[in-house]
């Protein structure tokens, strides 16, 4: 950002100070003539106000009108954003709720169905499904495992009763870990393990665990990583370039995902995202200013980044004017030694010309 205001000042050097090409001399008689910083006393006063009202407006835009019911107020950003999602959260719970509830009425229709008229039921299941459902096959299944059943002996039966008490635990199990394995296979895409149903609920949880600490972890480093590149490239500490540059990072990585897969580039790193964000921003800035008049870009940047370009420009020139006074003083010599001498009269002038003939 410096260097877009260094680029507004020289564009705005009607309504700026005298800069480099103001001599020492020109300088003293501007700080005899009164050119001081009270000067500005009057423009201070009126950014004085200028700031009062901008901290009030900034005030003003951290807040954000929100309705609880018939209840509207004002809360900080925040604080509305927080009540926005648990509404959002809450409102969906309550659509998943009546889902639930709309599908456990159809269920239960559809067995009522099926106790009622088992060929309207399998008309049914035909035209949702396309499958047709052979009822009479069902039934003789049915009735083979119950004469199956009633002709085990009692050590059979035992083995049957153990074999399906398994299969039921298994199902239940499998049930209960879809939800670990969707959210794995969720985090990592085409990285998930295969066959992740081969393992326990215990040993899933785990390994989930394991890669949301890995992700944390990679994730923080990469805040620092940019945070740290934000803060050595200069760039304003403004939200939306750290936002800008996550942005960039993340292009980079999609437009070249095979690529990087392969092996054949790297992803853009943090540093080279800031100096890439820096180049298009400064680039904008200066392309816009530079179509500006000196009023619009007086206009554009206000009075209070005016006076402070101002008294930039007013202590670089009293400071080099301060250097050059410095470096022509002999050595040793004060001041007051230096001031010029006085005029010769004419008598002084005769005897100085007749001893220079001599």
């Amino acid at each position: 950002m410096s260097e877009a205001t260094g680029a507004v000042s020289a564009a705005s050097a009607d309504a700026t100070p005298a800069t480099d090409s103001v001599d020492s001399t020109q300088t003293s008689q501007g700080m005899q003539q009164g050119v001081t910083r009270d000067d500005f006393s009057q423009e201070d006063g009126q950014s004085s106000e200028q700031s009062q009202e901008k901290k009030a407006a900034q005030i003003a835009e951290e807040l954000e009108e929100i309705a609880l019911g018939s209840v509207k107020g004002k809360v900080p950003k925040a604080l509305a954003k927080a009540i926005k999602d648990f509404e959002r959260g809450s409102q969906a719970k309550m659509r998943e709720a009546a889902e639930a509830r709309k599908q456990a009425h159809e269920n239960q229709q559809l067995l009522a169905l099926l106790d009622r008229d088992p060929d309207a039921f399998a008309e049914h299941y035909a035209r949702m499904t396309g499958k047709r459902l052979d009822l009479d096959a069902f039934a003789e299944e049915r009735l083979a495992r119950k004469y199956d059943l009633m002709h085990m002996t009692p050590e059979q039966r035992r083995l049957y009763d153990a074999e399906q008490r398994l299969q039921q635990m298994e199902r239940a199990e499998l049930q209960s870990k879809s939800g670990v394995i969707a959210e794995i296979r969720s985090m990592l895409g085409e990285d998930a393990p295969p066959n992740l149903e081969k393992f326990s609920k215990e040993e899933l949880q785990g390994f989930l665990h394991q890669q949301r600490a890995v992700q944390d972890h990679v994730q923080q480093s990469l805040n620092n990583e940019v945070v740290e590149a934000w803060k050595e490239s200069g760039l304003p500490k403004h939200k939306y370039f750290g936002a800008l540059m996550s942005f960039t990072m993340m292009s980079h990585i999609r437009q070249n995902r095979e690529a990087i897969e392969r092996g054949e580039i790297q992803p853009l790193q943090a540093k080279e995202a800031a100096a890439r964000v820096k180049e298009d921003f400064t680039g904008v800035v200066r392309e816009v200013v530079a179509q500006m008049d000196p009023q619009g870009i007086q206009d554009l940047l206000g009075k209070e980044i005016l006076a402070k370009i101002r008294q930039h420009d007013i202590d670089r020139v009293t400071a080099k004017a301060a250097s050059e006074v410095g470096l022509n003083r002999r050595p040793g010599a004060s001041p007051a030694s230096e001031n010029p001498r006085k005029p010769m009269n004419e008598y002084e002038w005769r005897d100085h010309i007749r001893r220079m003939k001599v």
